[in-house]
């Protein structure tokens, strides 16, 4: 079971054992398919993760061990946490079951259960299997804090060096740098460090990102290429997310004759775009998903009057309608033009070809600087963390990754021990 923060209100956290809301309920006992769970934060997600839990161990038809659980959490003290909870109903089932020998087995094991941060998980299987992975056994973890200090000292050197001229992959770095200077207040330093933490942490993240790269050169429709592609999976999501529930709601306010006159005009223009937009994810047509977005306006709701209103109605203005509004809002962002936002690249594409696949190129040729100046650094930061014998949060992630997965992505003997 996964636990994930969102804006979503669906659990609400109980206020005894016997009031768990509908939702809840079916998060507990649902089995034996996985779950993800969102829910906003206080909402209750650790007290069902813990009644989930205790249920199943206290299930006489089912022979779940606690050894055999991992529980991974955000944060040290959410881990103790979720463990004292545990610990606290297991010893309250066993005090009224004494005769059960399973609970009593549960509760031997709960000190060797692996309820714990991802990276102690990840530091748990590294240190007992640094062997395999060819590390010294005497390699510690750092401190993020020593991380981070080691991780600027070099960035900040490796920048200076470039823009001496002794960086020969990227003769004008001064150039080169041009293109990630923004209006926020963030050093080079920063977003040169924010955009490898984000690449280290993908499996073969590097190289992900220059076949993506090198892909973007290639004469293909933009849609098709790894860069639209998200555009189009994003566009995909959104679209196949609203359709239904506009039709639900348009069906369901249509009988009533305040609404079909007032919103359904507005309802139907809104789906006729949902629709548009789910036939430009499916042929990867970006150029027409970006104009569409781009000329679109919403219809306003009329006003129903206050003695026709209906809570359907209230629900579908205030939170259906609001949500669609916001995704159209992020969608016409990922789907502007890279010089102009929110403009019309139609032509872009269609009358000069060679423009847009010139743009491509030169963003890819960016790209792929980029990526030669950050493996520079990746190089330089592991040689210094060698010579201290030390490992990051980032190297806890990838060498767990290693030891559970094939570079094709099968799982590992090892992962289903």
């Amino acid at each position: 079971m996964c636990k994930e923060k969102t804006n979503t209100e669906a659990f609400e956290k109980p206020k005894n054992s016997f009031s768990w809301t509908p939702e809840q309920r079916v998060a507990i006992d649902l089995r034996p398919q996985k779950l993800l769970v969102s829910a906003a934060a206080g909402s209750g997600k650790t007290a069902v993760l813990t009644q989930r839990i205790i249920s199943e161990l206290t299930d006489t038809e089912n022979d779940a061990d606690i050894s055999r659980f991992l529980v991974v959490t955000y944060t040290r003290m959410a881990a103790a946490e979720l463990k004292a909870r545990i610990s606290e109903a297991i010893r309250r089932a066993a005090s009224d079951s004494p005769d059960n020998k399973k609970l009593a087995r549960q509760l031997l094991q709960l000190g060797s259960a692996r309820i714990s941060t991802i990276h102690g998980f990840c530091s748990e299987l590294v240190k007992r299997y640094w062997n395999r992975l060819g590390l010294p056994a005497s390699v510690k973890v750092c401190e993020e804090t020593q991380a981070l200090e080691i991780r600027n000292r070099i960035m900040d050197a490796l920048i200076e060096r470039a823009y001496s001229g002794a960086f020969s992959p990227i003769p004008d770095f001064r150039a080169f740098s041009d293109n990630f200077v923004t209006t926020r207040d963030h050093s080079l330093s920063e977003t040169f460090l924010s955009l490898y933490n984000n690449v280290i942490r993908l499996p073969n993240g590097f190289k992900v990102w220059e076949d993506a790269a090198n892909h973007l050169k290639s004469p293909i429709p933009f849609g098709k290429t790894e860069w639209g592609g998200i555009a189009m999976l994003l566009l995909r999501r959104a679209s196949s997310y609203h359709l239904p529930i506009y039709l639900e709601y348009r069906d369901l306010l249509a009988s009533e004759p305040a609404y079909l006159k007032n919103y359904i005009p507005a309802i139907d223009a809104d789906i006729e775009l949902i629709k548009k937009l789910a036939a430009f994810a499916e042929n990867s047509e970006f150029h027409k998903a970006s104009a569409c977005l781009a000329g679109f306006e919403f219809t306003a709701l009329s006003s129903v009057g206050a003695k026709n209103k209906l809570p359907e109605g209230e629900f579908f203005k205030n939170h259906i309608r609001s949500a669609f509004k916001k995704d159209v809002e992020l969608l016409s962002k990922a789907f502007a033009s890279p010089d102009e936002p929110y403009a019309d690249i139609t032509k872009l594409n269609e009358a000069d070809g060679a423009k847009m696949l010139e743009m491509r190129r030169r963003t890819a040729d960016i790209s792929l600087s980029l990526i030669s100046f950050l493996r520079e650094f990746d190089l330089l930061y592991s040689q210094e963390k060698q010579r201290l014998g030390i490992l990051d949060f980032g190297d806890l992630e990838q060498y767990t990754y290693r030891l559970l997965y094939y570079e094709n992505g099968d799982f590992t003997p090892l992962s289903k021990e």
